[in-house]
């Protein structure tokens, strides 16, 4: 299974998010994800609707930290 979701690493003291194809294994616990961001590209409008649909769910799940993956990002105070 995967879906997608927000990661985020500080770069240079700057925090920065993309949006990520994240995978789970059987217990459903984040395990992988692809290191590059994902773009929108599709062989179709309505493959275009899936994909911002899908990635706008991405927003309402916790954003992960990519130097700690899986684990959550906490916000540098």
């Amino acid at each position: 299974m995967w879906n997608y979701r927000i990661l985020c690493e500080v770069v240079d003291g700057e925090e920065i998010f993309t949006i990520n194809e994240v995978y789970y294994n059987e217990k459903n616990k984040p395990n992988g994800y692809i290191e590059h961001s994902k773009g929108v590209c599709s062989e179709s409008k309505k493959g275009l609707k899936w994909q911002l649909k899908h990635m706008k769910l991405a927003l309402k799940k916790p954003t992960l930290d990519k130097t700690k993956f899986p684990k959550k990002y906490k916000r540098k105070k």
